[in-house]
């Protein structure tokens, strides 16, 4: 479902399109090493994540980002639905925080942090996979929460130049996408640096 999706998606001069397989439904876990995890398991849609109020318990990425801030709890998907924090602070406080010791600001940010690194990863496979090194390319960043991802991705690839086109959302529908916007919004240098 492209409202949930995290799918940070790039598109540098490698000429070629990769996202990762992460989205907003995918859930985070302690794996069996006793490690922080995300996915391949998703919340999908239904229950969706704990926040969604439709039953779902298990901490996902959407959980983390509304736990941080990243979303507005009033205001998602354009203010149809409203989000419940506290669900999902107890989802990351029972699966996430307890098991290992931490708060549950602490274990979002563990989850956040994690799958920006995993979609880093897949860039740079992706590029390499082309011959490239994805390390200070542009990013363009689409999908549902791709820009709520795209800075941490772009840091962790060393980029000067994050990409978030006015209908970014839409980006991760095909149909949505084959639309063209003509504005972007400019956030500045992932590395610290102003433009």
């Amino acid at each position: 479902m492209c409202a949930t999706s995290t799918s940070t998606a790039w598109r540098a001069i490698s000429g070629g399109i990769g996202s990762s397989p992460k989205g907003g439904g995918s859930l985070a876990h302690v794996d069996t090493l006793g490690l922080l995890a995300c996915g391949p398991e998703s919340a999908g849609a239904d229950p969706g994540p704990a926040c969604y109020g439709g039953g779902g318990t298990r901490p996902t990425v959407t959980d983390a980002d509304l736990v941080l801030g990243y979303l507005d709890p009033g205001f998602f998907l354009g203010g149809e639905m409203t989000l419940d924090v506290e669900g999902a602070r107890e989802a990351i406080r029972q699966h996430i925080a307890e098991p290992l010791g931490l708060s549950v600001e602490q274990a979002a940010w563990g989850i956040h942090r994690l799958v920006n690194e995993d979609m880093a990863s897949a860039a740079r496979v992706h590029a390499a996979e082309r011959g490239h090194d994805a390390t200070g390319l542009p990013l363009f960043a689409f999908g549902g929460a791709g820009p709520v991802h795209a800075f941490g991705v772009g840091a962790a690839l060393g980029t000067k130049t994050v990409i978030v086109p006015a209908a970014a959302t839409p980006g991760c529908c095909p149909i949505a996408s084959s639309k063209r916007s003509r504005t972007a919004t400019r956030w500045g240098d992932p590395s610290g640096n102003r433009p």
